[in-house]
């Protein structure tokens, strides 16, 4: 930005970019450096606050495992145990909009015959997003997939009739929470701690709040990606 000058001190505004991700689960098996200083860019308009983009991810292998805990060898059962389903198994996987849930079960329906059963693999999709209430990634809009809608049209109807869909989707929640507060309280701690970074000169600042800005879905893991907004300043003290 504009260098100004008075008497005792000259100032500017320096601005700098960082993205911070934080993974759950295991740790990754590798990781790259970027030794690479980026380009210098000229900008007159510069305010005083600065953003860190903080980004946690959640495996789909991760997400799995937590779906398992709440999901699988359960039992769900609708109107007064006229329709019964069983959860023998399931996984979770990732595309390029949506996630998708396969379930292995095995049901039934009562009917005037007798009792209806349903037996073998189905499958949702949904959308992830951001719940920032409890600062974790939930799951909307759950619907079947193509391969299970053909297979409910002529056996198991009755599971979108009694929201079994909504019933799923109320029990995905993969928790970020923790992850984004350590990555915050790393940067916060940075700036105060590590506020000199060379000599003469010293980096103070604070983040204020976070806030989230979206879910992206990578191939091998749902990402939430949250900002935190702060003030910084640099001194640049004489030698």
């Amino acid at each position: 930005g504009d260098i100004q000058c008075s008497k005792d001190e000259v100032t500017t505004r320096v601005g700098i970019k960082t993205y911070v991700l934080t993974t759950t689960g295991q740790n990754p098996a590798t990781f790259t450096v970027n030794s690479r200083l980026p380009k210098l860019i000229q900008d007159n308009n510069m305010q005083d606050d600065f953003q860190v983009v903080i980004a946690s991810d959640i495996p789909y292998s991760f997400a799995a495992t937590l779906a398992r805990q709440q999901l699988e060898n359960k039992d769900f059962s609708f109107e007064k145990d006229k329709y019964k389903l069983h959860i023998n198994s399931c996984n979770i996987y990732g595309s390029p909009e949506k996630i998708t849930m396969e379930m292995n079960v095995n049901g039934s329906a009562k009917t005037f015959l007798g009792s209806k059963k349903i037996k073998g693999a189905i499958y949702a999709q949904g959308i992830p997003y951001y719940d920032a209430a409890t600062q974790s990634i939930r799951v909307n809009d759950f619907s079947w997939h193509f391969k299970t809608r053909d297979v409910l049209l002529k056996s198991a109807a009755w599971l979108t009739k009694v929201g079994f869909e909504k019933r799923i989707e109320s029990l995905l929640t993969f928790p970020v929470k923790d992850k984004i507060e350590e990555a915050r309280k790393q940067v916060q701690e940075a700036l105060n701690k590590n506020g000199r970074v060379s000599k003469g000169v010293v980096v103070r600042g604070n983040i204020r709040a976070v806030r989230p800005e979206a879910i992206y879905l990578t191939p091998d893991a749902m990402r939430a990606v949250v900002v935190g907004e702060g003030t910084v300043n640099v001194l640049v003290e004489g030698y």
